[in-house]
Formats: structure tokens, sequence, C-alpha cells
């Protein structure tokens, strides 16, 4: 008699689980196909132009959420220096084209191979007895930025372009 009760007692439950989730279902508005593919598309193509970057304090820190003023790469790693020097500066795998290809031309120059700097930390820059420039920075950096006589040109076209504005 006892286990004809339970049985009674979990097919009704379940009955009831089914009944339950059936009428929820019914209540939920489905995305159409097409919506879905859209919303997919968005969320992957975001992903893949804002990789993360770094984890602060149990979260994902992503490229473009960065106030970025500095990249240097050296043996593959790159140090990425922000705005705030309260905040440490971060080391990241991805290769320095990967990273260019996805900030800003008109704010970021790449000086050299290795180094990546933000327009407004520009001061200026200096002939060095070699020929090559060395940048005047307006930011704290142990090490000095040489650009090439080769790139001043360039360098000094996208330094003026937003200050002729």
């Amino acid at each position: 008699m006892g286990i004809s009760l339970i049985y009674t007692l979990f097919y009704s439950l379940i009955s009831l689980f089914r009944e339950y989730t059936n009428g929820i279902e019914s209540q939920v508005i489905p995305l159409t196909e097409v919506q879905r593919e859209k919303t997919l598309d968005l969320r992957q193509s975001y992903l893949q132009d804002n990789p993360v970057i770094t984890i602060r304090y149990g979260k994902d820190i992503r490229l473009l959420d960065l106030d970025i003023v500095l990249i240097c790469n050296s043996n593959g790693m790159n140090t990425i220096y922000e705005r705030n020097p309260s905040n440490p500066p971060i080391h990241d795998s991805h290769p320095l084209k990967y990273l260019v290809e996805r900030l800003d031309t008109r704010q970021y120059y790449q000086i050299t191979r290795w180094e990546l700097v933000h327009r407004s930390i520009v001061k200026g820059y200096e002939v060095n007895g070699d020929k090559n420039f060395r940048l005047e920075l307006d930011f704290q950096l142990e090490q000095q930025l040489v650009i090439n006589k080769d790139k001043i040109d360039d360098f000094a076209i996208w330094l003026l372009r937003d200050q002729e504005k």
C-alpha cells in the first residue's frame, strides 16, 4: 500500500512539472532565426574586434575598454601602458599587428615594429646624433622611443593632422 502511494505521488509530480513547463514555453516569445543569426554575428564580431587583454577583479578587460597610451613589444610579449599610472602595465601575448588592426589609426601610430604610441602623450621630437628622432612624451617611461629618419615624414603628417582641425 505504501509503495503504490509513493508511485502515485511521483507520477503526479511529473505530470504537474510537464504542465508547468508547457505553460512556460507557450508564454515565451521565440526569436526568429534571422534575429538569432544577427545577434550571434554581432556578438562574434564584437568579441573578435575587442579581444580580452587581461582579467581584473574577476572581470574580463577588453582592448577597447582600456585607455591605452603606449604599447611596447619585447620578445613577443606586449606591455600595455594605460593613461592612469596607478594601473600597472598589462602583459599580453597577442601579436602587435593584431592589436594595431583593432585600434584607431587616427589616435595610434606604430613608430617601430615594437612600439605603438597614442597621440595625446606625444609632446614633440628631437633629432638625435645619428639623424634618427627621439620622441618627447608626456608620460613617464624608462626607455626612450626613437623614430627612424625614414618614418619621420609620415609621423609628422599623422601628428599634425589633428592639430590642423
